[in-house]
């Protein structure tokens, strides 16, 4: 991961989420799942 996603990772997990990172490939671009509780 990169740096901004490092930080990212970080700051979802101080409130309870999970981020997630899915790619088809090289050059197939990325998804990105980002699942935080409900308040």
């Amino acid at each position: 991961m990169g740096l901004g996603l490092g930080i990212a990772q970080h700051l979802i997990q101080l409130h309870g989420g999970t981020i997630e990172a899915h790619s088809e490939g090289i050059g197939q671009g990325a998804t990105f799942i980002i699942k935080l509780p409900l308040v």
